[in-house]
């Protein structure tokens, strides 16, 4: 329903550097070489491909292992979730979505946006170096170096001499020092985080795509795992391209609408008492039998008429400040009409949160 927003010109490549840099990229690459030319797709495409690349690299794969029987399908498959291993990783990946250095713009579930996402997890903040060499757990030092970087004998001899009057007594090499600067302005993040991320192409029908950036959606624990799980949106890359928030065309945002409408032919269309069991939301798709799917798999119409209280404030608000009242406010109160406007119907406010799709129909459609 809502389109990602990724980071543009130089982010964008700096987001996609960190994020191989988050998977270990290159030795994904060289455990992908035996696979490369039965599925010939390379490995960048996998991991920052664009989307309608990705669609092409699972519409494939699933054509070859049609050839394969049964266990020898189930055995491709454990093999390869063994190589793109995403639950191991999925506490990193989190973190790049959930930094802010990239610009994201992201609050709500992007399927079915009446749920917010908790971009948040646990942190140790440090402010310099010498504090997170006095301060880091084991487990935060482990998520700066190796055992073959820093064995654990040594570990536990930095662990139990801290702390240290300067990085000097501590790291007169300062080979330590400068791995610990460069990362994350000393921040760690914790593996425990409450931020849900929905593989559009399900990993479980095609392991290949379990670390690929543009496959990667926030979503709400009812979309991720109670609704969609391991379905398939579409069939073709057509229908997958439209149904994917995060393909640089998306247009469900613009292509269906959201209308209140009377519960019978013979009801009074927005009666004074705005009893809510009068009218229902309904989502316009034009006949579209791809939107159809998506909303019968996320039961949009059922979760959306819940809510449609929020509908009938808006229209309320609507009768109630007319165009003429607005126009008079904006006199007395020596504010624009657009600033008058945005006070009373938080249209910009809520752009990027909960139900933002439903109250821009609303006001603009009634």
């Amino acid at each position: 329903m809502i389109k990602m927003h990724y980071p543009e010109g130089e982010l964008l490549n700096k987001l996609k550097k960190d994020f191989k840099a988050t998977i270990d990229y290159e030795v994904l690459k060289s455990k992908w070489e035996p696979y490369r030319s039965k599925y010939r797709v390379e490995i960048e495409t996998l991991i920052v491909g664009p989307f309608e690349d990705l669609v092409d690299a699972y519409l494939k794969f699933n054509s070859v292992l049609a050839h394969l029987s049964e266990t020898e399908q189930t055995k491709e498959r454990d093999d390869l979730k063994g190589i793109f291993d995403y639950g191991t990783l999925q506490p990193k990946i989190a973190a790049l979505f959930m930094d802010s250095k990239y610009g994201w713009r992201i609050k709500t579930c992007h399927y079915c946006n009446t749920s917010y996402i908790n971009a948040y997890g646990w942190k140790g903040s440090y402010e310099n170096v010498l504090g997170f060499i006095n301060n880091a757990t084991q487990d935060e030092w482990r998520r700066l170096f190796t055992v073959e970087q820093l064995p654990n004998e040594k570990l536990s001899l930095i662990i139990a001499n801290s702390p240290f009057e300067s990085v000097e007594k501590f790291d007169e090499g300062h080979y330590l020092a400068r791995r610990i600067e460069s990362y994350k302005s000393i921040q760690i993040e914790v593996d425990a985080n409450q931020f849900d991320l929905d593989h559009v192409l399900p990993k479980g029908k095609c392991p290949i795509v379990g670390l690929s950036l543009f496959n990667l959606v926030p979503s709400c624990s009812i979309c991720n795992e109670k609704l969609k799980g391991e379905k398939e949106l579409a069939q073709t890359k057509e229908d997958w391209l439209k149904l994917s928030p995060t393909y640089s065309e998306y247009q469900w945002e613009n292509d269906v609408q959201i209308h209140l409408v009377p519960t019978s032919s013979s009801s009074t269309f927005f009666t004074k008492d705005k009893n809510k069991d009068l009218y229902r939301l309904e989502f316009d798709t034009h006949g579209n039998k791809a939107y159809e799917r998506e909303i019968g798999i996320f039961r949009l119409v059922d979760r959306y008429n819940f809510h449609k209280d929020l509908a009938l404030r808006i229209l309320d608000l609507k009768e109630r400040y007319t165009e003429e009242k607005i126009k008079e406010l904006s006199r007395l109160l020596n504010y624009s009409k657009e600033q008058i406007k945005e006070d009373i119907f938080a249209l910009d406010f809520s752009r990027d949160r909960c139900f933002g799709k439903l109250r821009k129909d609303i006001i603009e459609l009634g």
